[in-house]
């Protein structure tokens, strides 16, 4: 009886260690990523391409709700102020966040690849929606630009990417527990 109960516990050891070392591949996905995009020149192309479809995108939408929004570059013109947008605009930190939490987490290849394929797409929909709000905010109570910007969309986008991160879990990863036949 012992000899079960030392077992028990050694997985549970073995558990924890597995735990520990998804944590640590998360935050070297996560800063490794996050550094290497940062690199001057490692990354301008892709940096660019990710700015100049934030920035088209965005207008498209703001301009389509009736708000005149002008495309300069990186910048999206409107009539109270301009909207610049760099690479923390794209979302693309987030993006990185959320594809090492898809990486990480212990579900079979094709479920990583499902959280990638929608979960990405899905930050950058959501992104430029909060950029097409924002230029709402700007055109209609611009004194509230601030607060918004600094506040309101950098808690409510990372809630935003956690409630993503789980929703795959529960609707990809669980849903095939749940419903695969017994061995």
């Amino acid at each position: 009886m012992a000899v079960k109960s030392r077992k028990a516990g050694k997985s549970h050891i073995l558990k924890g260690k597995s735990v520990l070392l998804r944590f640590l591949v998360f935050l070297v996905l996560a800063v490794g990523l996050n550094l290497l995009f940062r690199i001057p020149h490692a990354s301008v192309g892709f940096a660019w391409f990710l700015i100049d479809l934030t920035v088209s995108v965005s207008a498209w939408l703001i301009n389509l709700v009736g708000i005149k929004a002008e495309v300069a570059r990186d910048v999206i013109v409107l009539s109270n102020q301009p909207l610049l947008i760099n690479a923390e605009c794209t979302a693309i930190y987030l993006m990185i966040f959320f594809a090492s939490f898809i990486l990480v987490y212990p579900a079979k290849l094709l479920r990583k690849v499902v959280g990638l394929v929608v979960g990405i797409p899905a930050i950058f929909v959501a992104n430029t929606s909060r950029l097409l709000l924002t230029a709402c905010v700007v055109e209609f109570r611009p004194r509230y630009f601030q607060y918004f910007h600094d506040y309101i969309w950098q808690v409510a986008f990372v809630i935003f990417v956690v409630a993503l991160w789980w929703l795959w879990i529960e609707m990809v990863v669980e849903y095939e527990k749940k419903t695969a036949f017994p061995e």
